[in-house]
């Protein structure tokens, strides 16, 4: 699903808000909606100004004409909302622009947010990603259906919290990058194999930033647009299993150059995987740093997202 908002439909709807009466609860944040910092609420308790504080975004969800009752969605101001509620009380009135009911979509309630709150305090990666999915971004929703199909969830998405504990990932930036890289199916595939049948210890950060992209760089490597990989996958799933994934990334770089300390865990699997093979066999190590690095022959070897 493509954007519903430019900078002009934003002003639009924006235009269209009403200043109205509401109390603290009456509005909810929504799946889309980051979590509340308490942090941050305890602080604006703490230094309350109430003329000073900017008024909340709503969009109606319903409207009980008869109890004078509603329910909000919060856009924009969740812990404003929160800060009043316990300053003054979950049932004592404040004023809010609120967008009237039918207006917005789930999904444009969704974008909306997401713009609006990018603008501000930018949310994490996690935070936007799963606006991004709530608002059905296409991009967003393939890689969420991808690493779902390969057994993986997302840390503080998928009802588990952030960890590197296997089968978890919370590297969502670096699984988008692997996406748009043409590698994310494989790589999750060759970390699970590797290290499904291994302790907890064993596997522990086996989906974590590092590892992938030690394996993406791999992938990337021997990998020709056609789909053929060039490195035997059973025997690079044994190799990878062998030690566990803190050990794969947690090897001393002191002394190489940046360049060299991207892909110094790559190349320590590969050397790993050469061993024992005919020198026919065995993969050019230099490839990983050749194809992942060099600004001229990366084009070359690029492969379709996912």
């Amino acid at each position: 699903m493509s954007s519903k908002f430019n900078d002009e439909r934003v002003k639009q709807v924006l235009s269209t808000a009403t200043v109205f009466e509401v109390t603290p609860q009456e509005c909810h944040v929504e799946k889309y909606g980051r979590p509340c910092d308490t942090k941050r609420v305890k602080k604006m308790v703490k230094n309350w100004n109430q003329l000073a504080m900017e008024m909340p975004l709503l969009a109606e969800l319903s409207y009980n004409t008869k109890t004078g009752v509603g329910q909000y969605a919060t856009i924009n101001g969740q812990h404003r909302i929160k800060a009043f509620s316990d300053k003054r009380g979950a049932d004592q009135v404040f004023t809010a622009q609120v967008i009237d009911e039918g207006k917005l979509s789930y999904e444009e309630r969704a974008e909306l947010y997401s713009i609006i709150n990018n603008e501000q305090k930018k949310p994490s990666p996690i935070d936007n990603f799963l606006a991004r999915i709530e608002f059905k971004d296409d991009t967003a929703v393939t890689i969420y259906e991808i690493v779902k199909a390969s057994g993986v969830k997302i840390g503080g998405l998928d009802n588990v919290i952030k960890s590197n504990k296997f089968p978890i990932t919370g590297a969502i930036s670096r699984v988008e990058k692997l996406y748009s890289r043409g590698t994310l199916s494989s790589t999750l595939r060759i970390l699970y194999d590797s290290y499904l049948n291994t302790s907890s210890d064993h596997s522990n950060q086996a989906f974590g930033e590092k590892m992938l992209m030690s394996i993406d760089q791999i992938v990337y490597a021997y990998r020709h647009p056609s789909g053929e990989a060039e490195y035997d996958e059973e025997r690079l799933i044994k190799t990878i299993s062998v030690n566990p994934a803190k050990v794969w990334v947690g090897q001393s770089t002191i002394g190489m150059t940046a360049e060299r300390k991207q892909v110094y865990a790559s190349e320590s699997i590969l050397v790993a995987y050469n061993k024992s093979l005919p020198k026919a066999k065995q993969l050019d190590t230099s490839k990983v740093f050749e194809r992942n690095y060099n600004q001229q022959t990366r084009k070359a070897y690029g492969l379709a997202k996912g």
